[in-house]
């Protein structure tokens, strides 16, 4: 009976659609809880009994002195207790690895090489840009790359990508480290303008942060389970990926790192929506987004640290929390050994292809 499955609650925060540079929200999280509707009343009853409203939202919470322990200890309980689970990204950093994944990745397998996926070399890329091409180039020559791909990958105008394509010659015209990366951009490589103006192409982080996320739980679920999510716009775009994941119905492994495996089919049994002013599971799940979005803040040094926030992070254990931010250490890529992305790609181009046919 499906009333009887469990659920599980999920929810968004620093979702800012295809704009990846808003400096007001530099982290994008996805989280997920699993508790019942009245398992997740007693939580709030419990933590914050004087609350008055309807729905408890983390960006109101957290303004208040007095909701800062109460804060930390449902984030506790939900972790430890409910199966809590986070992913944040550095949607800076993201926004590089889209541009390579556009602008190197298709000139690199029109040539023949398809191993710009293999063992996360493509994180490890993107990361050692992030960290010194800045010095390399320039702050202001990187900064302005990002946006004008960005205007380009969102636009999808022949305008935006001259632009682009003039602003990388000129990094490339300097012969600067690493400027190389950039070469068949400035060349006008065509299989790179292509993908560029695909309409699929999407400027988009949602796909990777939901698969991220649903592998995790797909770890902790022994059986098959609901999932629930706010009927917000912002969440709309996570729906339309569930829907493709969850009518994968060939047996498919996908190994993505040694923290992310993906088994299919999934055990997500079906998709619901509701208000989240109705549902304390969904409460729930925002707080978990909204408080690991501004730990992230907090370590980064974009936001102050107070008697709160710094302590968010040591809630989490390693199986609670997922993150894609730039790494300066070889060794931290160690966990994409043996992964290859162009299988994974290849597998779910010819999924969407299926579902649209």
């Amino acid at each position: 009976m499906l009333s009887e499955l469990k659920t599980v609650f999920v929810d968004e925060s620093g979702y800012t659609g295809g704009n990846l540079l808003d400096e007001s929200q530099p982290f994008q999280s996805l989280s997920a809880v699993c508790i019942t509707e009245d398992e997740a009343a007693e939580l709030i009853n419990k933590y914050f009994p004087t609350h008055q409203g309807k729905e408890l939202k983390y960006i109101q919470l957290k303004k208040r002195e007095t909701y800062w322990e109460p804060l930390l200890e449902i984030q506790k309980v939900l972790l430890n207790e409910y199966n809590g689970i986070s992913y944040v990204v550095d949607k800076k950093y993201v926004q590089l690895y889209l541009l390579l994944d556009n602008c190197l990745e298709p000139y690199l397998h029109g040539i023949g090489d398809t191993d710009y996926y293999k063992d996360g070399q493509n994180f490890a890329l993107a990361s050692m840009l992030y960290c010194y091409a800045p010095t390399f180039w320039g702050r202001n020559e990187f900064d302005e790359l990002l946006y004008y791909y960005q205007r380009a990958a969102v636009n999808k105008l022949d305008l935006n990508v001259n632009i682009l394509v003039e602003h990388a010659r000129s990094i490339v015209s300097k012969k600067q480290e690493c400027f190389e990366f950039l070469v068949p951009l400035a060349n006008r490589n065509d299989e790179v303008i292509n993908s560029i103006l695909m309409p699929e192409q999407k400027n988009d982080i949602s796909f990777p942060l939901l698969i991220g996320l649903i592998s995790r739980v797909e770890d902790d679920m022994d059986t098959n389970y609901i999932v629930n999510h706010d009927n917000t716009e912002n969440m709309k775009n996570y729906r339309e990926l569930l829907d493709v994941l969850i009518g994968i119905d060939d047996d498919f492994e996908i190994f993505h790192s040694v923290h992310n495996t993906m088994k299919y089919p999934l055990k997500i049994n079906k998709v619901e929506e509701c208000d989240s002013r109705n549902s304390k599971g969904v409460q729930l799940a925002d707080i978990l987004a909204g408080a690991i979005a501004e730990s992230a803040k907090v370590l980064c040094c974009l936001k102050e640290s107070n008697n709160y926030n710094e302590q968010i992070i040591n809630l989490y254990g390693e199986h609670n929390l997922i993150y894609q931010i730039p790494r300066r250490d070889p060794e931290d890529f160690e966990e994409y050994k043996g992964s290859d992305g162009e299988r994974a790609i290849e597998f779910f181009a010819g999924q969407v292809k299926k579902k649209n046919n």
